[in-house]
Formats: C-alpha cells, structure tokens, sequence
C-alpha cells in the first residue's frame, strides 16, 4: 500500500519525461547539435566530434519538462535500427546538411522513410538546414522549397525547419530554438497529446490510424529533381556536372537520330 502511494506521489510531483530523437545522414552535424544542447544544459560536450557508432545522448530538465535526447547513427548499417526509438519519440529533429547538396536526394529518401512510419505518426517533426555557415550552404527555405519537405509531412503533424550552425565560433545558434520549440510542443500540441494518448493506450501501431487518402496521397510523392539545384547557385560544381550530363545526353540523342 505504501509503495502505491508512494508511486502516486511521484507521478504528481515528478516533471513529465518527453524523448527527442536527433536523426539524419552520417556528417550532417547531429552530434555536434547535441553538444551544444549539452552546454546549453549546463553539461560538458563529449569531447573530439567523430561519426557516431550506435547512439548519444544527453539528459536534462527544461521548461518543467524531464528531456532526453539521443542522437543516433546516420551511417547506412545504423539506419535500420533507428526505428527501435521510434515508439517513445515525442519530437524528431531530422538534421540536414545545408553544403552539401550531392546528399540531398539520399538525405529526403531516408527522410521519407520515416515520416510515413505507423510509429511516428502525429509526431512533430523539426528540420535543422545545418552548416549555414559554410560559403555554399542553402538556406532553410531554398531547401524546403527544393525538397519539400513540409509537403511531405502533411497537415496531421508539427513541422518547422530552422537554420542551424552546430560548429565552429557561433556557438548555439538554433539549439536553444529546437528546445524552445520542443517546450512549446510539450505544451500545445493537440496532435502529440493524441500521439501521447494513443501510445499510452498502446494503440499507436495500429494500421487503420493512418489509413486515409492523404497519406496514402503522400507516400506517393516524387522523389526531388536533383537537376532543379541547377538554378540556385551560379558556378555551382553540382551545376558544372549537371551542365556536362546535360551535354552528354544531347550528343547520344543526336547520334541516335543519325542513325
């Protein structure tokens, strides 16, 4: 009897616990994120930065909110078991590198993958455009209107895509915006209190949630036309390549109509 009192006790005074999973492809600067949520927390960075083998992660209160964070592998071996974490997640925060655009196509593959999981559904989504401050880096609206991203997650979720620099001197610039934001979700969203609730009821796998006409409509989007980068940067040396692929097509048309 004590103990159930003692149970009830702590689950009125305890902070509600909330996960957050940071995922996206190998170097796209989810580790270094999650370092400066560290500092930002009070606690120390890991230490030298290297390709994350299995999971990070960090654990802090914030806004009355008890949070975890892991930061998982974006290697290709490492993708599969991504879906492990996804059943408790309360907020994805999906990191994309804004420099290098000859992974984007992979990056919104991989992306796409998970935002049509039956165990991330009503889940907010966040995108960090990471590395703006590197010389060539899109900024996050070229980059959604590129890739759409917001498209892709439809109208029965949270999506926001922020600007991040996760290294280098300016430290911290959008990680106290991805914890605001995720404090602003904890609080306010009705479609993660329905994730909340169907979860704790243990009906969050169930198939027939998901089943109507858009999402069905979603999961036939395109894949985004990497050739559409063509128009964005000039001297670009994705244009150059592109440009010369082009050229390349031409000549085997022309020599085919010779023939």
């Amino acid at each position: 009897m004590f103990s159930l009192f003692r149970y009830a006790y702590r689950k009125c005074i305890d902070n509600p616990k909330r996960s957050v999973l940071i995922l996206g492809l190998q170097n796209a600067g989810k580790t270094s994120l999650l370092n400066d949520i560290r500092l930002l927390a009070g606690q120390e960075a890991s230490g030298p930065v290297v390709p994350t083998v299995g999971q990070n992660y960090c654990k802090f209160s914030k806004g009355g909110y008890e949070f975890t964070i892991n930061d998982l592998g974006g290697q290709p071996n490492f993708r599969d078991s991504w879906k492990f974490y996804f059943n408790v997640a309360d907020v994805v925060v999906y990191v994309i590198d804004s420099n290098d655009k000859q992974k984007f196509e992979e990056s919104f593959r991989e992306f796409k993958k998970l935002i049509h999981h039956k165990l991330l559904r009503f889940c907010p989504i966040f995108i960090c455009a990471n590395k703006q401050d590197e010389p060539n880096s899109l900024s996050a609206d070229k980059i959604d209107s590129l890739l759409s991203f917001s498209k892709e997650c439809g109208t029965k979720r949270t999506f926001a895509i922020i600007e991040t620099i996760a290294a280098g001197e300016k430290k911290h610039k959008g990680a106290s915006d991805i914890i605001s934001l995720c404090i602003d979700k904890f609080k306010n969203d009705k479609f993660l209190a329905q994730r909340i609730e169907l979860r704790e009821s243990g009906l969050l796998e169930e198939d027939q949630i998901s089943s109507d006409s858009e999402d069905n409509e979603l999961k036939n989007l395109p894949l985004p036309n990497i050739e559409d980068l063509k128009d964005l940067e000039n001297q670009d040396p994705l244009k150059v390549e592109l440009d010369e692929n082009q050229n390349e097509n031409q000549n085997e048309n022309q020599d085919e109509k010779e023939l």
